[in-house]
Formats: structure tokens, C-alpha cells, sequence
């Protein structure tokens, strides 16, 4: 009798929790998952965004706000500019303005669109907006991370998914909606019991501030940072001092999870994790779907039509990862990069990068953990025939 009743109490407190939980990240949202961002919010971020493209050396980042509100306002800004980047956090340094400037000898001047746990639906929604300039940009450079084919990545895209939704009907009627319905409605709903949504919406309440400011940047170092992490003119950034000075071994403590070796079992079978930084991305089935490698040639093929060219950068993952073949990461790079070699090969696209740092010619001193290189690493990245391994 007693242990029923420790269990009913138990199976009430999960309850209470979980009501909490998922009311906490409804209300707090900070992705706008649930909710659109105010008029207030957006009329911020556009007057951030404006600026920020006008400005000499860039604006201080307020860290209240997030990268996608920022980014949607400046690609509907960008014109006239060589080459845009798109992808998830360590693209994010990929600058035409920084003292060690990326791709010098394909791009004059870069905007870039890169937004952490960037996805395909991501690549859908800045290609509609920057579409809708008159002077649209000619090139633009998809980043490709291991997980990036994955349907299973992130939430984060929902709150651009009006765009996403767009850009899909011109490009896939075919699929358009696919996700629209059931998938997408299991996916909030299980994002509002997700801890580090719940996390994000906590920091949210902590960081609510009356007032919100748009600070010019001075010049400084790039190599060194400044005491704020700093968007530079081409939306690019520069992070602060105290995460540069990070020491190198000390970030890239690689997790049990990436460590996990499938040995004889089935991979499709098995759910995996990959970390990447702060973020947990959930695999589940193959390392990539086949249905959204179609949604991005899709793409693909509806921006060669329109003249634009199109590129894909792979960031290097540490050297440690490399040394670990049997760990998620190095099985998802295996499964995906003979795929990606054979996109390049049939849209005649050029590859930028690898993941294999020795191929890069990435020291190990040019990282901050096991994704994400310095600006000194993203220089040296060159054209690659090919990304597989030897």
C-alpha cells in the first residue's frame, strides 16, 4: 500500500514538474517557437540590424537578443554584397571584414547569415528573404556540418518558419507541408519539456532587461576580442575576450556521448547524441535523411536557376574527434561526406574546407572546442576536389 502510494506521489510530481516546465518555456519562449516576436522586437532588431551594416566597426552584441532576429532583419538588408554564408554557429566568425579574412580570393565582401543550430529550414527561409532584393547576392556558401541532413536537428528554425513555409511552396510544392503537420506539431510540443529550452527561458527571466541599447564598437584586435562579443559590419562575429582566451585543451573535453562506439549494432536502430559546444543534437535513425538531401537540392536547383552560385564550406572538427573513429561524429562525417562529394560533383559546386583539421591545416591550437575553429583556422580554408578521407 505504502509503495503505491510512493508511486502515485512520484507519478504526480513528474507531472507538476513537467506542467511547470512546459509552462515556464511556453510563456518565456525564447526562440519565439510559440509565439511571433513583438512589433516592439522587431522594430529593435531591424533598427540593430541597419546600423549595424552602416557601422564603422560593428556593434556590441546584447545577448538578450537572439542571432536569428538579428540575421532575418539584416538579409532583408543585404544587397550589393559578393557572397552570403549561411550556417550554424561555427560559421559564425566567416568574415570579409575581419583582419583574417575568409575566402579573399572568392568573395570582396561577405554578409553573414550563419545562426546557431542552423538547419536546412534555415537555408530555406534567408534564401526567400534574400531573394526578395533587388540586387540579390550572386554567391552563397552553404555550410555543411555533420548533422545538417538530419530531420531530427532543431526547433530553433520555427521562429523564421513564415519565411521557411515561402520558400518551400516556390521551391518543393511537392513536400511543402510535409512537416507542417503532425512531425511538426510533436516536435513543440516535445521542445517545451526540452531542458535546455527550459534553461534558455530561465536565462530569459534572468536577463529581461527595461531597456534595450545599440552600442557602437571601437576598433580593437580581432585576434584578442574586446570585453562584449561584437557583430562586425558584415554581420559577423567576434567573440568576447574572456571566451578567446580560453586554453585549447581545456575546451575540448570530448563527452562520453561522442566517445559511444556502435561496435556490431545497428546504427539505424540505435539513438545517438551529438555534442556540439553547449548544444545536445539528437540523431535518430541514418546520419542523414534522404528526404531532406532532396529538400536541399531543391533548393539548389531553384537558386542555380536564378543565377546564383552556390558554394559549401565544411569547418574542420578537432583533432581529437579524428582520432576516435568509432565516435558519433566521425560515423555521422563518414556516412555523410561521400554524399556531399557527390552533390559538388553533380551541381558543379565548388567544396571549401574539411572536416580532418590535418587536411585544413588546423593546428590544435586553432580551436575552442570541438566544433568551432579560430578566425586564424577559417583563413587557411581553401578549395578542396573532394571532402572524404583518405
Amino acid at each position: 500500500m505504502q509503495d503505491r502510494l510512493y508511486f502515485y506521489l512520484l507519478v504526480l510530481g513528474t507531472i507538476i514538474t513537467l506542467a511547470i516546465v512546459s509552462l515556464v518555456s511556453y510563456t518565456q519562449d525564447p526562440d519565439n517557437v510559440y509565439h511571433l516576436p513583438s512589433n516592439q522586437k522587431n522594430n529593435y532588431e531591424k533598427k540593430y540590424a541597419t546600423e549595424l551594416l552602416l557601422s564603422d566597426f560593428g556593434l556590441l552584441l546584447d545577448e538578450s537578443l537572439n542571432y536569428r532576429d538579428i540575421k532575418t532583419e539584416v538579409a532583408k538588408l543585404a544587397s550589393n554584397v559578393d557572397c552570403v554564408v549561411m550556417g550554424s554557429s561555427p560559421s559564425l566568425q566567416v568574415s570579409s571584414f575581419n583582419s583574417q579574412r575568409s575566402f579573399s580570393n572568392e568573395c570582396g565582401s561577405i554578409i553573414n547569415l550563419s545562426a546557431p543550430g542552423a538547419s536546412i529550414e534555415d537555408y530555406y527561409a534567408f534564401s526567400w528573404l534574400l531573394l526578395q532584393n533587388q540586387d540579390y547576392p550572386k554567391k552563397i556558401i552553404f555550410t555543411l556540418p555533420e548533422w545538417i541532413f538530419n530531420p531530427t536537428v532543431t526547433t530553433y528554425w520555427f521562429r523564421n518558419q513564415q519565411y521557411q513555409k515561402l520558400m518551400m511552396k516556390e521551391v518543393s510544392p511537392e513536400v511543402q507541408g510535409k512537416e507542417a503537420g503532425g512531425k511538426l506539431f510533436l516536435k513543440s510540443v516535445i521542445n517545451l519539456i526540452n531542458p535546455e529550452y527550459f534553461i534558455k527561458s530561465i536565462e530569459k527571466i534572468k536577463d529581461i532587461k527595461n531597456s534595450q541599447f545599440i552600442m557602437q564598437s571601437n576598433n580593437f584586435d580581432y585576434t584578442i576580442g574586446s570585453k562584449y562579443p561584437v557583430l562586425l559590419p558584415d554581420a559577423s562575429l567576434v567573440y568576447s575576450k574572456d571566451y578567446i582566451d580560453r586554453k585549447n585543451n581545456d575546451a575540448v573535453l570530448i563527452p562520453a556521448e561522442i566517445k559511444w562506439n556502435v561496435g556490431g549494432q545497428n546504427p539505424n536502430k540505435k539513438r545517438k547524441t551529438l555534442t556540439v559546444g553547449r548544444n545536445s543534437i539528437n540523431i535518430s535513425g541514418h546520419y542523414y535523411s534522404d528526404d531532406v538531401v532532396k529538400t536541399f537540392t531543391n533548393l539548389i536547383e531553384y537558386l542555380q536557376s536564378k543565377k546564383i552560385a552556390i558554394s559549401f564550406l565544411i569547418t574542420p572538427v578537432h583533432h581529437n574527434i579524428i582520432k576516435s573513429p568509432g565516435s558519433t561524429i566521425m560515423l555521422a562525417i563518414n556516412d555523410i561526406s561521400p554524399m556531399i562529394d557527390k552533390l559538388a560533383s553533380k551541381y558543379k559546386i565548388k567544396i571549401f574546407g574539411s572536416f580532418d583539421p590535418y587536411n585544413a591545416k588546423c593546428n590544435i591550437n586553432e580551436f575552442y572546442d570541438s566544433h568551432h575553429v579560430k578566425t586564424s583556422c577559417l583563413s587557411k580554408i581553401t578549395l578542396f576536389s573532394s571532402n572524404s578521407f583518405k
